[in-house]
């Protein structure tokens, strides 16, 4: 006889992502860092690129109380509890007009309204409605959604994420940005509203990450690199950096201060290499010139002006 084994009833559970992401292969020098590493004589790398995840997990539980800037959609799921003289409680979903409705009350507009704003109306209207009587909201099941992700990123297409979820998440899932892709333009196309994230501040900590949830339909789109220069030398965080959007070049001040400064406090003089059109390379003293420009392709190179120590024996 053959053993029979009966059907084991599972537990539902929304997966978004896989639990095991794919093995990622060593990471290779771009085209770009091999000519500029080339040119500088010492290994460059471009900043930031290493410290986006890459397809790592994002977690959709969520813990603890929702932020009342949170912006209700369509399949947000509210417990209402209403304690005094009346004592219910409601399980409602936002519905496909954006709408919460409960009993004695006239429908409340939910989505595209944030948490608290929403909860502020459906307090009033509980005390118009019910006497002596207070009304409690929690939301406790967040909604999914689908955005596209399309451009230099490592998984390009539709994927699912919730209503918590940043745009940072978004580019996550996607594998992370291919070092062909800009940081500092990234666009976010919100209907007819258009975003523009640039991610130097965060990677550097200057800011905090960029709080833009993600929202259904969004399009999430990472042009190509833009206009590059470098820095080496006696500097804390040598390297490729992008210039910002509609930038073609940026001072000699600035590009120190995206490469963290010099690594000891002293006089250095500073030289760069420039690109001429005909593809000839000249390097330029530029010391105690703040001021001068670095323009695309060039590197700046920085080290000791002094090299000798006193009061040795």
């Amino acid at each position: 006889a053959r053993l029979q084994i009966p059907p084991v009833a599972m537990p539902e559970r929304s997966v978004l992502i896989p639990l095991t992401p794919p093995p990622q292969p060593p990471p290779q020098p771009s085209d770009l860092e091999n000519t500029m590493s080339q040119r500088a004589g010492t290994r460059l790398t471009q900043f930031g690129y290493n410290q986006l995840a890459n397809g790592q997990l994002v977690a959709s539980s969520q813990v603890g109380g929702i932020q009342n800037n949170y912006v209700l959609g369509v399949g947000d799921q509210l417990d209402v509890t209403l304690q005094g003289q009346e004592n219910s409680e409601f399980s409602v979903t936002v519905d496909r007009d954006g709408r919460v409705t409960l009993p004695k009350l006239p429908p409340i507009a939910a989505a595209g309204r944030t948490f608290g704003e929403f909860r502020k109306q459906l307090e009033d209207a509980v005390q118009k409605a019910y006497i002596s009587t207070k009304a409690y909201v929690t939301l406790t099941t967040v909604r999914q959604v689908n955005v596209l992700v399309v451009g230099n990123v490592r998984y390009p297409g539709v994927h699912t994420l919730t209503g918590l979820s940043t745009v940072l998440d978004a580019l996550n899932l996607a594998g992370g940005i291919e070092k062909t892709g800009t940081l500092r333009d990234i666009v976010i196309v919100r209907g007819k509203r258009i975003i523009h994230v640039d991610l130097y501040d965060f990677l550097r900590g200057d800011k905090p990450v960029p709080d833009i949830t993600v929202a259904q339909g969004d399009r999430i789109i990472v042009p190509a690199i833009g206009p590059t220069v470098a820095v080496s030398g006696s500097v804390r965080r040598p390297g490729i950096y992008e210039l910002a959007p509609g930038h073609k070049s940026i001072s000699e001040a600035a590009l120190l201060r995206l490469a963290d400064g010099s690594v000891l406090p002293g006089t250095y003089r500073q030289m760069v290499l420039k690109i001429h059109r005909n593809g000839t390379q000249e390097l330029v003293d530029s010391s105690n010139k703040p001021n001068a420009q670095i323009h695309d392709g060039e590197i700046l190179f920085e080290a000791p002006a002094v090299n000798r120590a006193t009061g040795k024996v």
